[in-house]
């Protein structure tokens, strides 16, 4: 078992405490001065002499997008990507999208592309892309600055093509009859 130790004085109306928190598995990141994931035990000595363990686990920041891993879209339709991001030790300060690889620049010529950002305990931030064209299929990654990344891929239809319309109702199946 390693030892992380963080001296904090937190003082109440009635006594002052010590606390340090053990790491009983999953040490700090590199650079990082809290462990941001693991289970850890809290002991508080207070100035009475007195001691108190209290057990706490603190899961891995999730990012997910939903909808995915594959999104098939219609032409000319506005594509709604959904990034959440959970569990991050506090809303991140950033949120990058990409597509295919390539940092979306909302100051193209292409026009029509905006983000909605909004931060608190779940951080929810909205890729709209308005009247989808051929350009616009490939892999979408929201990227938020102090948890790990998420991608979806997106297929945008032209209506003529029976096989992502018949993959799409085999999805749309398969996802009904599950409830």
């Amino acid at each position: 078992m390693s030892r992380f130790s963080l001296g904090i004085a937190v003082s109440t109306a009635d006594t002052e405490c010590e606390a340090s928190l053990p790491v009983v598995n999953n040490p700090p990141k590199s650079g990082t001065t809290v462990p941001d994931e693991g289970r850890f035990s809290l002991i508080m000595r207070f100035q009475s002499g007195g001691m108190e363990d209290q057990r706490a686990t603190v899961p891995q920041p999730i990012t997910e997008i939903l909808g995915g891993p594959d999104l098939f879209i219609n032409m000319g339709s506005t594509i709604n990507l959904t990034c959440h991001v959970r569990y991050a030790p506090e809303p991140p300060p950033t949120m990058s999208w990409a597509h295919n690889a390539q940092v979306i620049n909302f100051d193209s010529p292409r026009g029509g592309i905006s983000l909605v950002t909004e931060k608190g305990y779940v951080t929810t931030s909205r890729l709209l892309i308005q009247k989808a064209v051929q350009a616009d299929s490939g892999l979408y990654t929201c990227d938020p600055s102090n948890a790990n990344s998420a991608s979806v891929r997106v297929h945008i239809l032209n209506g003529k093509n029976r096989k992502f319309r018949s993959v799409l109702l085999r999805v749309t199946v398969k996802v009904s009859r599950q409830h």
